[in-house]
């Protein structure tokens, strides 16, 4: 669903993407369709590993293979889910004039959705008709739980590409 709100609605897709895969590019593809812009953010491992065995820049290559051009890829700073860096990593200003969606996969997710009532990241109702009636960036963000064998014909993980190395 496009936005038809004040706000713009922002989906960040975060991950190590150790290496971006079709899985992913087809995660970002529904996104794109669905949200007035999409970013992805990954990170520059400590060190490479088996785990995480690909720079930034080999990240930012890989996805521009897949089609993906560098300005929708940000390089995020410190802590996965903290929302400042998110906001500052995507270029955003005033955080009161977006929705903030953070897309996952559901083992992702279950780490970042709270039960509290206070907790900042609150899981995206299924039927949302008007983003309009989400609270800003400010206040709140939004956790959209995906399941990559929804969108991908041909699964394939990226644990099982770095096995395959």
């Amino acid at each position: 669903m496009k936005n038809n709100t004040k706000r713009k609605t922002i989906a960040v897709y975060i991950g190590r993407f150790s290496p971006p895969h079709e899985g992913h590019i087809s995660i970002f593809n529904k996104l794109k369709n669905d949200f007035d812009s999409v970013y992805i953010l990954t990170s520059e491992p400590k060190f490479l590993s088996d785990l995480n065995p690909f720079t930034y820049e080999q990240k930012l290559k890989l996805f521009f293979m897949y089609g993906i051009e560098d300005k929708y890829i940000k390089q995020l700073q410190g802590s996965g889910y903290n929302a400042p860096a998110i906001i500052k990593a995507i270029g955003i200003e005033n955080s009161n004039e977006i929705n903030l969606i953070i897309a996952l996969g559901e083992k992702d997710s279950d780490r970042l959705i709270s039960k509290r009532p206070d907790a900042y990241y609150k899981e995206l109702p299924k039927d949302i008709k008007n983003y309009d009636d989400l609270n800003p960036a400010s206040t709140n963000g939004y956790v959209l739980r995906f399941n990559n064998l929804s969108y991908d014909k041909n699964p394939i993980s990226a644990s099982g590409i770095r096995h395959a190395l």
